[in-house]
C-alpha cells in the first residue's frame, strides 16, 4: 500500500509580524489497524510555545476525509524542534494524510 502525505507549515501571525511553525511528517504507517503519523514540529521564531496544537485528516485516495483526529506537542522553545504522533484506529481505507497546526500558544 503505498501511502501519500501532504505536509503543512502554519503561518502564525502576530500584531508585530507573522512568525513560522514548521510541520513535517516524520514517518506514517499502519499496523494492527492503527494509522500513525510521526510529526515533527520546528518552531523558527523567537518565542516559546507550551502548547501547540496538530490535527491531521487520514483520507481516501479520492481526497474524501475518513478520520480527523489531532494531538498536543508541548513546550516548544524558541529555536526548538519537538516530535508528536497523530493516531486513529479508523484506518480501513487510509492511503493519505495531511496535517496542519491548529494553534500555538
Amino acid at each position: 500500500m503505498r501511502l501519500a502525505i501532504t505536509i503543512a507549515t502554519a503561518v502564525l501571525a502576530t500584531s508585530a509580524h507573522a512568525e513560522m511553525l514548521a510541520l513535517k511528517v516524520d514517518n506514517f504507517f499502519i499496523k494492527n489497524g492503527i494509522a500513525t503519523i510521526a510529526v515533527k514540529l520546528t518552531n523558527n521564531t523567537e518565542n516559546d510555545y507550551r502548547i501547540v496544537s496538530v490535527s491531521c485528516a487520514f483520507m481516501s485516495n479520492d481526497e474524501r476525509a475518513l478520520d480527523v483526529t489531532g494531538n498536543i506537542i508541548t513546550n516548544v522553545g524558541a529555536g526548538q524542534t519537538a516530535y508528536g504522533t497523530v493516531r486513529t484506529t479508523n484506518s480501513a481505507g487510509v492511503e493519505k494524510a495531511s496535517c496542519r497546526v491548529e494553534s500555538a500558544r
